[in-house]
């Protein structure tokens, strides 16, 4: 029993005496620079509701042309997208 606290306790101690680096930090001092597109969710033919597939659609057309999708907001939505300039 008391091995495994020993253990566990050195464990803890080489995790907090770890020097931590953010994931996916930059380590260059140059900033990222975006771009930003807007666009409505596409809806049924009646206007009512989003339709799914053609949102799918969408929303892989933009992925495969380098945007991410970063937001969905609004009544009727709207999709937020950026990418790297």
């Amino acid at each position: 029993m008391k091995k495994k606290l020993y253990l566990c306790l050195l464990v803890l101690a080489l995790l907090f005496l770890t020097p931590w680096h953010g994931a996916g930090q930059r380590t260059n001092s140059a900033r990222q620079t975006w771009e930003y597109r807007v666009e409505e969710a596409p809806n049924y033919p009646n206007g009512s509701f989003v339709d799914p597939d053609k949102a799918q659609q969408l929303l892989n057309q933009r992925g495969a042309e380098g945007w991410e999708l970063i937001a969905v907001a609004g009544g009727q939505p709207l999709f937020y997208f950026r990418r790297a300039k």
